[in-house]
């Protein structure tokens, strides 16, 4: 009786969890970015670039699975992500604390757009390039002086890179707005 309780519920909660995983993948869509799982060496990249210190506080506006928390975290940073994704906040609260870092790195479940992004040293995002000019604004409303953004894989319309590697995009917020 269990065996086929088993079989009934196992393949309904599978299904559930894909349904739910795709909807909010297209919810991000319209919001952000979809889901795209990043390269170890582009995540190594992006956190090089940043020029991350231990004890920096670094934000990950759309988080994904966590990779980029991780490898903060893993450098002595403290480490914050906004995932709208209830599956890959799951997944990454997982990671966290199969790694061990529930002290140095978390995920929010929210609308990243709600971030409090003044608060960080770096920012990171992996974002399509139509929403760039939205995150662009939104960045210099609220970012500090001196912290610094590293957009992966797309440019801001208008500000010019600090500098450029595999990929990534480094831009230092130079003046209040």
């Amino acid at each position: 009786m269990i065996a086929i309780a088993l079989l009934i519920f196992l393949p309904a909660l599978a299904a559930s969890v894909f349904a739910l995983f795709f909807v909010f993948t297209v919810l991000a869509l319209f919001r952000g970015a979809p889901f795209v799982p990043m390269h170890a060496q582009n995540v190594r990249a992006m956190v090089e670039l940043a020029g991350l210190k231990p004890h920096e506080r670094l934000f990950d506006l759309g988080s994904g699975d966590g990779r980029i928390l991780l490898a903060a975290a893993e450098r002595g940073a403290r480490a914050e992500g906004w995932e709208i994704n209830p599956v890959l906040v799951l997944a990454s609260r997982l990671r966290i604390a199969r790694a061990g870092l529930g002290n140095r790195a978390r995920v929010h479940w929210g609308n990243l757009w709600r971030a409090p992004v003044g608060e960080a040293d770096v920012i990171t995002l992996f974002f399509v390039h139509p929403q760039m000019p939205r995150m662009e604004q939104f960045l210099r409303k609220r970012v500090r002086p001196g912290a610094r953004v590293v957009s992966y894989g797309f440019r801001f319309p208008t500000w010019q890179a600090e500098r450029s590697e595999s990929g990534s995009h480094l831009y230092v917020m130079k003046h209040e707005t």
